[in-house]
């Protein structure tokens, strides 16, 4: 099969930069965080999640993430979780396991990088 683009015709419940994305199946994915502005143009950090279904193009939010953070496209999945590192201030990480439907704090990565809080990098599990 060729990958072919296709308009998504869904309305967030905020209009959201900086979020992160988890690929679940071919016809789901969750987004994770972000970063908007409110109504004083002030910038609110996300802990939201929501899970779209591109065959029917619905969108479901989930159990929110236990921090609030600024992610960048790739939350890489292995087995049944999803893993969330960095893109917030401070060194906490956390998985979220998609059979569960909950979140889990996971080891973080203070002891390696010390003040680096991860704002941008990627991440791939194959």
């Amino acid at each position: 099969m060729l990958d072919k683009w296709f308009p998504v015709k869904l309305k967030l419940p905020k209009k959201i930069a900086k979020l992160g994305i988890g690929k679940i199946n071919e016809q789901n994915a969750i987004i994770f965080g972000g970063i908007y502005g409110n109504d004083q143009n002030e910038y609110c950090y996300l802990n939201e999640a929501h899970n779209i279904n591109f065959k029917k193009m619905t969108i479901k939010s989930i159990p929110a993430m236990k921090e609030k953070r600024i992610l960048y496209p790739n939350v890489p999945k292995l087995a049944s979780k999803l893993y969330i590192i960095g893109g917030q201030f401070n060194t906490k990480c956390e998985s979220f396991d998609l059979e569960k439907g909950v979140w889990q704090d996971i080891a973080n990565y203070s002891d390696i990088l010390h003040d680096n809080d991860l704002q941008t990098f990627s991440l791939f599990i194959n």
